[in-house]
């Protein structure tokens, strides 16, 4: 397992997930959400920045990462991109 593996997995643990699922309740921003649900996109965006990655292109090293793959499920780069776009920050 890669450290940010293990970061990705420490992180978790400190997030109050009641706290977590209760704002994505009030911003609604997991409305006819099935597979990148404002958790996932925050670990992603989490990730991203813990490796330095610098586009979207270097995402593509997940899916033969099979540590990776069991706290971060697989997305389109093309997800990644719309959910980006479309975030209320």
């Amino acid at each position: 397992m890669n450290n940010c593996t293990l970061l990705l997995n420490k992180f978790l643990d400190i997030i109050d997930k009641d706290f977590f699922r209760d704002l994505a309740n009030k911003y609604n921003s997991d409305y006819k959400v099935h597979k990148l649900t404002t958790k996932i996109h925050l670990l992603y965006l989490s990730y991203y920045n813990l490796t330095e990655k610098d586009s979207l292109e270097d995402f593509f090293e997940l899916a033969n990462n099979k540590n990776l793959n069991k706290v971060l499920p697989k997305i389109s780069k093309s997800q990644l991109f719309r959910k980006k776009e479309s975030r209320n920050y």
